[in-house]
């Protein structure tokens, strides 16, 4: 299945999914942290979003996150279709937050990041195993065929 996009409507694809799915890890770390506080904290008990900071505090680290790797989701996903790699790297991303947060939030958080990035170069080294070309996304598709051989 050929991948027809043109180059700028795919760097904004995975733009708009680098961001989404930021918002959707940070939305899922912190209803996993909340749920699973110990009792002896304060906020034990109360709704993930209860704290009226938690979701403006949460909007820009989500955001930050997104901005930051777009580049990794553009150049890691390039060979694919954006939807396959946002299902693939938002699956494996979202298990382990759900895995690692209880244990601790910081781990949850933090190794969310790497999770994420490993899920990407799987997505790059599964579409390379697969025959498909991986073609830069900084050279023109019609890069070879100026030459000036007939």
């Amino acid at each position: 299945m050929a991948d027809n996009m043109k180059p700028i409507s795919k760097i904004l694809a995975y733009l708009g999914i680098s961001i989404t799915s930021a918002f959707i890890f940070a939305i899922t770390w912190v209803i996993v942290m909340t749920l699973t506080l110990p009792k002896a904290d304060l906020a034990h008990g109360q709704m993930p979003f209860q704290d009226p900071l938690v979701f403006p505090i949460m909007s820009i680290c989500a955001a930050v996150s997104g901005l930051i790797a777009w580049p990794f989701y553009t150049r890691l996903g390039w060979a694919a279709s954006p939807v396959k790699v946002a299902r693939r790297a938002g699956l494996v991303t979202v298990v382990f937050i759900i895995v690692a947060t209880p244990f601790s939030a910081g781990i949850g958080w933090f190794g969310s990041y790497a999770a994420l990035l490993i899920a990407l170069i799987a997505c790059s080294l599964g579409m390379k195993r697969s025959g498909q070309p991986s073609p830069s996304p900084y050279s023109s598709p019609a890069a070879g065929s100026e030459s000036g051989e007939a």
